[in-house]
């Protein structure tokens, strides 16, 4: 996966987080595709894990910080929180021993990310956009 401009949502900050997610899911994929030792994925997944937590509260501050309306505010955290438990989920099961999740972790993460930024975060762009015109 390649960030590139188009998943931009128009704040320096936010954006080098999409760019440290993405960079992080690269690196587990590439930790899977050579059938790296299990200690080195669980590794990675566990900064991914960290890293999103506190993405997702900046974003939120963020959002608050545009005066992002409170209904659009609720589904997006909604969304963090599913995607926080889908997290831990994967990371319960791992750690407990089903490495084969590996591929579904690594399919799930791409997807989600791609289909967050530009479809969720970039609704909070366009808000913010108009709001400064």
């Amino acid at each position: 996966m390649e960030w590139n401009v188009s998943y931009s949502v128009g704040d320096a900050n936010l954006d080098n987080d999409h760019k440290s997610i993405v960079d992080l899911i690269n690196r587990f994929d590439y930790a899977f595709s050579v059938e790296a030792e299990d200690g080195m994925l669980a590794y990675v997944l566990d900064e991914l894990i960290e890293f999103t937590g506190h993405h997702f509260a900046r974003e939120e501050t963020y959002m608050h910080a545009i005066g992002y309306p409170n209904l659009a505010f609720e589904d997006h955290q909604a969304e963090h929180e599913s995607l926080q438990t889908q997290l831990d989920e994967f990371y319960e099961r791992f750690h407990a021993g089903d490495t084969e999740l590996a591929e579904d972790i690594s399919e799930f993460l791409g997807n989600w990310l791609r289909d967050h930024i530009l479809g969720t975060d970039m609704r909070y762009k366009s808000f913010a956009d108009k709001a400064s015109d």
